[in-house]
């Protein structure tokens, strides 16, 4: 019978494996890292925050448009002067001298009469923005440990946290009557409002106000009369307050807060948020003290360095500059606490805008070449080693207003090649390592025909190549092309807002649309799109927000943005054969550091696959309250937490995993951070169901999940399950994902696979594995993903370490290789049954070392038969491969491979599960070894199928391993083979099979390696097979994965690991090779170029000319590939996809993916 492999799920990529053994007794024989091989040495990157430090920054109302413009000005007595201080900042409370360091500007306050239409609308969070809002929960500044700063206190709330003191010069009392300070002038909608030189009357007269106040419009009437307005004062009288929005309070109950709440809330307003300054510290606070306070080999912190837009010259890091504060430092220790430092503590002068200056100085801090410099390994130091060239370089532009002409500084001090316009003219050409090149050229969006922009400035610093004297290896994304030394923008603005849509802008990177910017001198408003410009022109990105809590969350997604590593293990899956409107790729990632995963959907065409999802599973999730999670007592389904794991775990530790977030340290509370609730996604890959259309798929936030593909509902979770290893048996380590300290572990890493109708008439049944999170598998009735329930959930086993007197569950490692899903018939006479059964592989670390084969019965979970093939140790069994002898539709053989080299065959065909035994008894198939003489290890799958020429059954599988460390460097020749099995062990491959070679390993078509096998020639008579070694070095080439078939064509993906922290992704190649010849294919399978034809893309070998066998797709090292119709596409190990169009022998006929793919 031929067993099919399953169209929904691949693999999972065996490139890193389980970190803590369950509770283990025993020392593990694969020592395994925690952090996954593939997110390699990371280098962080330099980071470099620009804070707009100008006069503006002092003002109280937001937007611009609400405060009082008239440049007249009025001297210490009162009277009307041309030339002196500005009028145009806006407070609403009457100011103190000096509150944020420097000199002051004119005490302006908006009028605090009852009738003073203006005094209500700038005391309206509805109009202006910073104002005091009672939906919002106030919380203290972050402090650089990711705490929080104390409350303000009602009674003396600090006009500036810096400057602590008490009386009306440092602090406000919010629970009394004010009057006027500081011979402040009243400011309201009147005739008071004049143009320069012309006399004007402003009100002095003694008022009283009570502080603590807002007022709600009533979103009809004239925004400027104050009869539109209700006027809402904090009082002790008054008990408790509702609505206003506080149903979204965190510090309230049920939308009901006390007076203590409530007035303690508007004095951490007051204190922490109340002037646009306050603002944007707290939201920067808040962004930065998300980023981890440790740092290791893993997860390194990023570089950060501090920058004023009016920071005069002075030396840093041993050469003069402007704007730079600090040089970038990694954001751990005194300089995460310099930064936090400068960022609160700094003075705001009265000064102007110059973020073009800005800009270009930090560029130029960029081109620094020196050993103090921020390409040096130890930036303001003195060590001397090789400056990193894949190290990615950012400028944060924070700002409140638009870009000034002049300032203290003048803004451009000399003329600089960022002048030019850099987006309206062709660049010069850049070259990378491996030859390909770029070159700028002046196209829609980023082209304009305007000189000395922001946008030219940073596009200058995005063409140019900065470090031209280290090589070009930056890495690369599909909206950022740059392989230089460059430097990103991206534009932060509190509270502006241009013409252009930023969305628009930014998809035109991928579309080419045209966007018609502005003239950045013609308006205020086209120098806010002259900041989004320059983050478009950078390949950054941009946001503006009004509110604290917007623009907290804003700058959080940017340093996330430029933080993250993204990577994966996971093969990619299908929803579809065939190329049609509804085709989509479905492919798994994770970031290392932040330890999230995602899951994408993207359109697939004969093209190549779309660079834009069309949803992120991230995004998925539902409410905590709603959400539906399940689990597993140990004798029957239940919802998760239940009563015994919500006691072990804590209620605030159970909900976080189910997705609360109120606990979390952001919004006050001691749990780590999450940027999403998806967990990373490392090794389990996509399981595409058909009959419902449901992916699912394992994460290591310590769950499966169910999501829908498609239609109204597509990428929403519908359930999730958390495996009772994982909730149960091993809470101290579930524990762990809430520690904001939090070291990776795995949890549920491993394959899934789910049943089709046809195997399971009218039911889906998943089986899914552990993997490097634990010893154990589990089994679900997914026919219904909607409507999951825990009666759904049908069985889990558990391997135990050696205490059950090497009973059945000793030898269960973590499987780290996708379950087989069969029929077997089982029973006497009559009372024959057709029983689906999952066939799983013990995999690594088990308790007892043997290689060994679980069946299990696939509707109840049930352990039916485990064969130990040999008594070893430090051996597991990798992924098993079925073969229907009399296509009876029930299984009659299986093979699998182990870490030692070894092939097995397991005998099935008895009707009593007692019977199943190995084949031939004692001894494997083949033994896998080099010319050296050394084993061969077995990780990943095999292929099954029948030679059309003498209907013998062949196995096809690579060699190699990349689970732990040590791989990383391992030299050991690897090889792909094919075997005939005819019934008896096959000797030594040297008497045996027939070496076949690689005749050119160092071809280039269109910019990518390709490399040749030899000519296609018949096997000699008497040999049982081939094999073709792996040669290129080093580290040695292998294959990890699952190999396939399409006709007589052998796909398989080999990876080549890299120790250098540059190549962290290391690199690899999708091969194809004439599967019972071992030599090139007959018909050329690759169009390389894309050109439409196959013939050529061919090499040449001496006189001989060879179709490409094999093909880079620069995705770094790839996993097992899927194929659609005339289109081959792969995942990378940095998370990106390739495709190449391939030469399907299959694709006429059409045929259903279960012939596509088989074992």
């Amino acid at each position: 019978m031929r067993q099919p492999s399953k169209h929904r799920s691949f693999l999972a990529f065996a490139s890193a494996v389980c970190a803590t053994l369950m509770s283990s007794a025993v020392s593990a024989a694969i020592d395994v890292p925690r952090v996954p091989l593939q997110s390699g040495t990371a280098v962080p990157p330099n980071i470099m925050f620009i804070l707009d430090d100008s006069g503006s920054m002092h003002g109280e109302i937001m937007p611009s448009e609400l405060v009082f413009n008239a440049t007249v000005c009025i001297d210490g007595s009162g009277n009307v002067n041309k030339g002196c201080n500005w009028q145009g900042i806006g407070y609403v409370f009457p100011r103190a001298d000096g509150v944020y360091g420097g000199d002051d500007y004119g005490n302006l306050v908006a009028n605090v009469t009852k009738d003073s239409g203006y005094g209500a609308q700038v005391r309206s969070a509805r109009f202006n923005t910073i104002y005091y809002n009672p939906a919002i929960t106030y919380q203290p500044w972050s402090n650089a440990d990711a705490t929080l700063r104390a409350n303000a206190n009602p009674l003396c709330a600090l006009h500036n946290p810096e400057r602590v003191g008490i009386g009306e010069a440092f602090c406000r009392n919010l629970a009394v009557d004010n009057t006027n300070y500081n011979t402040n002038r009243w400011q309201d909608y009147s005739t008071e409002y004049c143009d320069a030189g012309v006399a004007c009357l402003r009100e002095i007269a003694t008022r009283t106000f009570w502080p603590a106040s807002y007022f709600n419009y009533d979103g009809v009437g004239d925004a400027t009369l104050a009869s539109s307005y209700t006027k809402v004062e904090i009082r002790p009288t008054q008990l408790t307050y509702t609505g206003d929005g506080r149903a979204a309070r965190t510090d309230c109950t049920a939308g009901t807060c006390t007076y203590a709440q409530e007035i303690q809330n508007f004095a951490n307003w007051y204190q922490y948020y109340r002037s646009r300054v306050l603002l944007a510290r707290a939201g920067i606070g808040r962004a930065f003290s998300g980023l981890a306070t440790t740092s290791t080999a893993a997860s390194p912190s990023p570089r950060v360095g501090f920058a004023a837009i009016n920071k005069e010259s002075a030396t840093v890091d041993g050469e003069n500059t402007a704007t730079i504060v600090t040089g970038v430092r990694p954001f751990i220790g005194a300089d995460r606490t310099a930064f936090f430092a400068n960022l609160y503590g700094r003075t705001i002068p009265q000064a102007g805008t110059p973020l073009r200056r800005a800009l270009d100085d930090v560029g130029k801090y960029y081109q620094r070449t020196s050993d103090s410099g921020p390409w040096a390994n130890v930036p303001g130091g003195t060590d001397a080693s090789t400056h990193l060239a894949c190290r990615q370089s950012y400028a944060i532009l924070m700002t409140d207003g638009y870009w000034s002409a002049s300032s203290a500084n003048n803004d451009t001090s000399a003329s600089t090649p960022a002048d030019n316009n850099n987006d309206g003219t062709a660049g010069t050409e850049i070259t990378r390592p491996a030859g390909s090149s770029y070159t700028y050229s002046p196209v829609a969006p980023f082209t304009d025909a305007y000189s000395d922009t922001l946008a030219d400035a940073a596009m200058y610093y995005w063409r140019t190549d900065l470090r031209p004297t280290i090589a070009n290896k930056v890495p690369t994304t599909t909206a950022n092309p740059a392989f230089w030394q460059h430097m990103v923008t991206y534009g932060v603005g509190l509270g502006v807002t241009g013409a252009v849509d930023p969305e628009a802008a930014f998809a035109a990177i991928d579309s080419g649309a045209a966007i018609t910017w502005p003239d950045p001198t013609a308006s205020e408003s086209a120098k806010v799109d002259d900041l989004l410009h320059s983050g478009v022109n950078s390949r950054g990105g941009f946001f503006s927000a009004a509110d604290p809590v917007e623009f907290a969350q804003g700058l959080s997604r940017v340093l996330v943005a430029i933080n993250e590593r993204t990577a994966s293990g996971s093969n990619v899956a299908a929803n579809s054969v065939a190329l049609k409107e509804e085709t989509r790729i479905f492919q798994a990632s994770f970031v290392a550091g932040k330890w999230t995963g995602e899951l994408l959907s993207n359109a697939v065409t004969s093209a190549g696959v779309a660079p834009t999802p069309d949803w992120r599973a991230s995004q998925g999730i539902p409410p905590f309250a709603t959400r539906k999670v399940f689990t597993w007592t140990g004798s029957a389904g239940a919802t998760f937490p239940t009563t015994a794991q919500n006691t072990a775990l804590t209620a605030s530790i159970a909900n976080y995993i189910k997705g609360d977030t109120s606990n979390e340290r952001r919004n006050g509370g001691t749990l780590r951070n999450r940027d999403h609730l998806l967990g990373d996604i490392i090794n389990s890959s996509p399981a595409f169901v058909k009959e419902t259309n449901t992916i699912f798929i394992g994460s290591n936030g310590g769950m499966m999940h169910a999501f829908s593909a498609t239609g109204a509902n597509k990428g929403k979770e519908l359930f999730a399950f958390v495996p009772n290893a994982v909730s149960t048996a091993d809470l101290a380590r579930l524990k762990t994902l809430a520690d904001p300290d939090y070291n990776h572990d795995y949890f549920v890493d491993g394959p899934v696979m789910v049943s089709s109708y046809a195997e399971t008439p009218n039911k889906n049944y998943l089986v899914g594995s552990l993997g490097r999170g634990g010893k154990g598998v589990y089994f679900l009735d997914v026919t219904t993903p909607a409507t999951f329930a825990a009666t759904n959930v049908t069985g889990q086993y558990l391997g135990t370490n050696g205490g059950n007197a090497n009973t059945a569950s000793d030898h269960m490692g973590n499987s780290l290789g996708r379950p087989l899903i069969a029929n077997v018939l089982l029973g006497n006479g009559a009372n024959k049954v057709k029983t689906p059964v999952a066939i799983v592989a013990n995999g690594i670390n088990s308790s007892t070392g043997d290689p060994t084969l679980f069946v299990f019965n696939l509707q109840t979970g049930a352990l039916l038969r485990h064969i130990v093939a040999k008594s070893d140790t430090d051996n597991g069994l990798s992924s098993p491969r079925g073969w229907d002898l009399d296509a009876d539709g029930l299984i009659d053989y299986v093979y699998a491979g182990d870490l030692k080299g070894n092939i097995w065959k397991f005998d099935l065909t008895d009707t009593a599960e007692t019977g199943w035994k190995l084949h031939p008894e004692g001894d494997p198939l083949f033994v896998a070894t080099n010319a050296a003489g050394q084993v061969q290890p077995i990780t990943g799958g095999l292929s099954v199928s029948m030679d059309p020429l003498t209907f013998k059954p062949w196995v096809f599988f690579g060699t190699g391993k990349y689970l732990e460390n040590a791989d990383l460097s391992s030299t050991s020749i690897q090889s792909l083979y094919g075997i005939r099995d005819n019934d008896v062990a096959v000797a030594t491959r040297s008497t045996s099979l027939q070496a076949r070679t690689m005749l050119v390993t160092n071809g280039v078509i269109d910019g990518k390696p390709v490399r040749a096998f030899e000519a296609n020639a018949p096997l000699a008579a008497d040999k049982k097979g081939w094999y073709v070694d792996l040669t290129l070095l080093p580290p040695a080439e292998r294959m990890v994965g699952d190999p396939f078939l399409l006709g007589n064509v052998l796909i398989a993906a080999s990876i080549i690991p890299s120790s250098d922290p540059c190549d962290a992704g290391g690199t690899g190649y999708i091969n194809a090779i004439d599967a019972y010849t071992g030599t090139s294919v007959q018909s050329a399978f690759f169009d390389v170029d894309g050109d439409g034809s196959f013939d050529d893309d061919r090499l040449t070998s001496g006189s001989t000319t060879l179709p490409v066998g094999s093909v880079n797709l620069g995705i770094a090292m790839p996993t097992s590939p899927t194929v659609v119709e005339s289109l081959l596409v792969a995942g990378g190990s940095l998370g990106t996809t390739g495709s190449v169009a391939v030469n399907n022998p299959l694709v006429k006929g059409r045929i259903s993916w279960r012939e596509l793919i088989k074992d």
